[in-house]
């Protein structure tokens, strides 16, 4: 753990899942109190003064004007988050496969490298242009267009009309999908602190502002539909939505202060990225790939359920993280494991074998790289009531870098191609 100050501000580093002695910074009652609410915290009292966060790695403001900056474990040397990211669908590919690639390391701010992912995304979409549509409007004009609201027109009862009530249809940028962006941009850009970063993001502003009206309030979710028109936008709602989400304000004494926790969850991110490659992998094959680790898919779905209860209803349905169907019946299960170990963890191994026997087929479990140590092939042992043919389960690690985003994505395809060819042959 480290301390430095940026702005007046003390940021504190500390690695993710890991519990980090906080006694020797000078945090207040009200932090200690924030961190003790927040949902991806875990051990934390005034008295211990020691913190722990789950799975996420990010950006936590505190009450005081303190940061957490919450990293990769060490353990997991080499982790490019913004491949990830990538290979989610969470940013376009393009930023990281691009000579002007933005990297992400220890000693540098994440709340700053989120900055300048979201400028290069808004700079993009600025650059291959900016997606309008045909709004009704109503409004006096010195000539009839459009069409004339009759009854508004002769409500006024002017003798003469100097202009006239038209109600059109106007092709215009300001629309709840632009506002979006807009909007979470200009929250964002209050956290940055690198001038740099700062004036880049601000400059952006202006020209969406130009063509944009920034909402007071982010529209809903439900009024932003991708359609083919605007799938370029998908990495960027995603992006902003994931910053609003994690938008986090709360009231201390008689201050209110926008606490900043821009975190993101890297044991659903994992899942995303391993369901991406196994998508690639089937992508053309007779596989249709499912399952909870599917970024696109809001329903849930499951392999069927655990137990039955006295009517014959289901209960405890079995969702992996991905499955393939075969004509509409589960035949492979995988599950992905944000975390690292010197074997497999017994719970994993109780959880994905039984997925395993409940379709009566291989399986996998997928680790983020650890120099091989995880991988190793199991035979799912049988009994004298069980007369099916014995099926395998994988562990397979799976790359976390490399030089490049096409060495990685190459790299990371061809591991899993390779393991899922060995127990699908035809693929």
């Amino acid at each position: 753990m480290s301390s430095t100050s940026q702005s007046d501000e003390e940021v504190i580093t500390l690695q993710e899942r890991t519990e980090t002695d906080l006694s020797d910074q000078a945090l207040t009652d009200e932090d200690y109190a924030a961190l003790d609410e927040h949902d991806n915290v875990s051990s934390v009292s005034v008295s211990s003064e020691k913190v722990k966060i789950q799975q996420h790695i990010g950006h936590i403001g505190l009450p005081s004007g303190a940061y957490l900056e919450v990293l990769p474990k060490d353990s997991l040397e080499g982790f490019k988050l913004l491949y990830y990211l990538a290979k989610a669908g969470r940013v376009s590919e393009e930023l990281v496969a691009g000579r002007g690639e933005i990297g992400f390391s220890v000693g540098e701010s994440f709340i700053e490298v989120v900055g300048q992912v979201y400028a290069q995304e808004i700079e993009r979409l600025l650059r291959r242009g900016i997606h309008k549509r045909y709004l009704p409007k109503q409004e006096a004009t010195d000539h009839v267009k459009g069409q004339l609201r009759v009854t508004k027109q002769l409500a006024r009862q002017e003798p003469f009309a100097t202009s006239f009530e038209s109600q059109y249809d106007e092709l215009t940028a300001d629309i709840p999908l632009n506002q979006l962006i807009l909007y979470a941009a200009v929250e964002l850009v209050e956290e940055v602190r690198e001038p740099t970063v700062e004036d880049r993001l601000r400059r952006q502003i202006g020209d969406l502002q130009r063509i944009v009206t920034l909402p007071p309030t982010p529209p809903h979710p439900s009024e932003i539909t991708l359609t083919r028109e605007t799938q370029g936008y998908e990495p960027l709602v995603k992006f902003a939505e994931q910053i609003l989400e994690e938008s986090y304000i709360d009231t201390f004494g008689q201050q209110t202060k926008l606490l900043e926790s821009l975190l993101i969850n890297t044991e659903t991110l994992f899942e995303e990225v391993v369901y991406s490659l196994v998508a690639d992998v089937v992508q053309s094959s007779r596989y249709i790939p499912e399952g909870d680790g599917d970024p696109e898919s809001e329903a849930d779905s499951d392999i069927g359920h655990l137990l039955r209860d006295e009517s014959g209803d289901g209960i405890q349905g079995m969702q992996p993280d991905i499955f393939l169907r075969d004509r509409g019946t589960p035949i492979w299960i995988a599950d992905a494991k944000w975390k690292e170990s010197d074997s497999p963890a017994r719970n994993d191994l109780y959880q994905v074998t039984s997925y395993q026997r409940k379709i009566g087929g291989d399986a996998m479990i997928f680790y983020p790289e650890q120099g091989g140590t995880l991988e190793t092939v199991y035979g799912l042992s049988g009994d004298e009531h069980d007369t099916r043919e014995d099926n395998e389960l994988r562990i397979v690690e799976v790359p976390l870098g490399g030089e490049t985003y096409q060495e990685f994505e190459r790299e990371a395809r061809g591991k899993v191609r390779e393991a899922m060819q060995a127990q699908l042959p035809e693929l």
